[in-house]
């Protein structure tokens, strides 16, 4: 009987096997020189390197001591690649532990993905040689992490023109690592591969956070991440395997219903059990700085309680989105939506069925036992401006978050029952119960996450919580507009204060995530269709928001127009050809003619239409956004996967996840 040839199965290359990559000679991969296949047995000297190779050996600085050596499978001329691409480059001490500080209090406390010591020795100008040494594939993850949260100062005496650009560096340096095979460690790569999930939640990105997660699932399976280790007992090693479990199914299940897109895990794969506080190595950190940051140990005790509070609420979203969504369109739409390049996505479509209203009951009923079951540590409450220290930042964030995905989860429950007017024609009383139940938690949620955006611009911790902050905005601008159909002035007033929270939100959320562009755009377009006319000065940075004879402007409270100050806004597209001095004085300009807006009906005469003679977008005006503003230069369904005919005032929201 001949041999069986498993043995020849290398499983160092599965990751690439796993992210669908071209079945090719392995012996092939990446190999530059001509010298040949290289042996993967590390007790064997080969000198594979060509004369030219060997003259690159020189000139390069070599890696810190915290850092692993560099594979040795890589040829120099690998190597040098990596060094001209500088995905080798790392930043100087000073840089280095700035991106480690902003890592470990603000991205660490909700994705505690990492052992701290072996991170912080990194940080340190002169490591330890007792602490394990980092890849430097998950290093780079790391500060492209950390770089989102570090004060933008350091980003400036680095040398990077804007955050976006730092992140985009810290990212390419990352994904060429993976790319050139740098880490053959499996763990260390669905560690390093979970964090580039972060990059560039948008439509189309073909190694956005969508891919990234499914290979860090897929090389998770193959650990037996999902699986309860019997007969073991729990050390170090066990409890890091099982936090960065949790740390993937949160993660996916978050990308999942805020990207519309199908779930990599599903509860019924896996025995891992829950977090708890056992979990989590609440080490002594040495040193004054330690005493007085995220390091201590009560602080790290209430953030590994935040932590476990948002792996219990992911728990619910595969409910909520098995009732509502499904991978198979319906009958009247293809079955391929398309990003606004033209090209394909995975998208969910909702399922047109009679809605299971028992159903929303029950899983509503589940969150609200959730909710009232929470540790005290992690109930959001703003705090006092003056005991706003580091330690204060990260667990009042990480609160904030908690409470944000909560409420989002809440909206992509009801929302769907709102608009389900077919469900009428079974029992119209059923129906009305239903629909009030939604209406009011949807309501309660989008006034929510409008006061913490509130707390948070207020409090300056805007830029400290995760991505699907981002997409959260939709819905309570959606919900909100509907507000404004009341006569009720106080309702109008607390509905725009509402909105300028988000539009304040995403402005300043957009300067650090691609994705944010998309979304304000689609917030602000469907406003300026509702007649809420936001106002922006000529750094594109709102200043106030009208609807009809209500203004807002923050600190200054509402009123109606002919109260205030002539005010609405300037072109700033026209304000940079003028003299810069005039534009500061007149930060805005009130345009020629106005729409006449008829409250007698609410939104549905609320300039859905334009007017002859009256500019088509006489109030909002976009610098940075491109072409995304325009509705007729991006397929808003196919980049969000909803159903939009804003000129028939038809937004369909249930179209959309959240």
């Amino acid at each position: 009987m001949d041999e069986p040839v498993t043995d020849r199965f290398d499983t160092g290359e599965l990751h690439r096997e796993l992210t669908y990559a071209p079945l090719i000679d392995r012996d092939a991969l990446h190999y530059t020189t001509s010298s040949g296949p290289i042996s993967r047995d590390n007790t064997v000297e080969i000198d594979h390197a060509t004369p030219s190779t060997k003259s690159m050996d020189t000139g390069y600085e070599p890696l810190p001591d915290c850092v692993k050596p560099i594979a040795q499978h890589l040829t120099m001329d690998d190597i040098h690649y990596l060094r001209i691409k500088g995905a080798l480059d790392i930043p100087s001490i000073e840089l280095r532990k700035a991106l480690i500080q902003s890592y470990v209090q603000y991205f660490h406390p909700l994705m505690p993905l990492l052992d701290l010591p072996t991170l912080m020795n990194c940080a340190n100008e002169c490591p330890t040689n007792t602490t394990p040494k980092m890849s430097i594939l998950l290093l780079q993850a790391v500060m492209f992490a950390g770089v989102t949260f570090v004060d933008s100062e350091q980003i400036k005496r680095a040398g990077f023109i804007c955050r976006r650009t730092a992140r985009r560096v810290f990212y390419d340096r990352a994904r060429l690592l993976y790319d050139l095979d740098a880490e053959h460690d499996r763990l260390t790569i669905i560690q390093a591969v979970t964090l580039l999930t972060f990059w560039s939640e948008t439509p189309g990105d073909n190694k956005g956070g969508w891919h990234w997660m499914g290979v860090a699932v897929s090389l998770a399976l193959t650990l037996d991440l999902h699986r309860q280790p019997q007969h073991t007992t729990p050390d170090r090693g066990s409890r890091l395997r099982k936090r960065i479990w949790w740390c993937c199914y949160m993660r996916d299940r978050l990308l999942a219903l805020f990207m519309c897109r199908m779930r990599r895990i599903n509860d019924s794969d896996f025995n891992t059990p829950m977090l708890t506080l056992g979990d989590f190595e609440l080490d002594d950190f040495p040193g004054e700085d330690a005493r007085n940051s995220v390091l201590n140990r009560d602080c790290q005790v209430r953030l590994a309680e935040i932590c476990i509070q948002m792996a219990q609420l992911c728990t619910h979203i595969e409910t909520v989105m098995d009732l509502h969504f499904s991978l198979l369109p319906p009958d009247h739409r293809s079955g391929l939506t398309r990003d606004p390049r033209g090209e394909t996505s995975t998208m969910l479509f909702p399922r047109h069925r009679p809605y299971k209203a028992d159903l929303v009951r029950i899983c509503d009923r589940n969150l609200q036992t959730w909710l009232d079951k929470w540790t005290p540590a992690a109930i959001y409450q703003r705090p006092r401006t003056e005991d706003l220290n580091e330690p204060c930042k990260s667990i009042t964030s990480s609160q904030a978050f908690l409470h944000i995905i909560f409420y989002g989860i809440v909206s992509a429950l009801h929302r769907p029952q709102i608009n389900s007017g077919h469900m009428a024609k079974q029992n119209p009383s059923q129906l009305d119960e239903h629909q009030r139940l939604s209406m009011t938690r949807t309501e309660e949620a989008s006034l929510e996450v409008a006061r913490i955006n509130l707390d948070l611009l207020e409090l300056g911790l805007v830029g400290y919580v995760f991505p699907p902050t981002i997409t959260i905005q939709m819905p309570v601008a959606i919900t909100q507009l509907r507000r404004l159909r009341t006569h009720n002035p106080e309702q109008i007033t607390k509905a725009l204060e509402a909105l300028y929270s988000c539009l304040a939100v995403l402005e300043i959320l957009k300067k650090l995530y691609v994705g944010a562009d998309c979304v304000m755009a689609f917030v602000v377009e469907v406003m300026r269709k509702a007649g809420v006319m936001p106002a922006f000065n000529v750094d594109s940075k709102i200043q106030m928001i009208r609807f009809g004879d209500y203004e807002y402007r923050p600190g200054c409270g509402h009123g109606h127009s002919d109260t205030m100050h002539d005010t609405v806004l300037c072109d700033a597209s026209e304000t940079n050809k003028q003299d810069q001095d005039q534009a500061q004085k007149q930060s805005f300009s009130r345009p020629d003619v106005e729409p006449e807006l008829d409250h007698s009906s609410g939104l549905d005469n609320l300039g859905w239409h334009s007017k002859e003679g009256v500019e088509e977008d006489p109030f909002a005006h976009w610098t940075d956004s491109g072409d995304m503003f325009l509705p007729e230069n991006l397929d808003w369904e196919a980049a969000f996967g909803v159903f939009m005919d804003l000129d028939q005032h038809n937004t369909a929201v249930a179209e959309w996840p959240v």
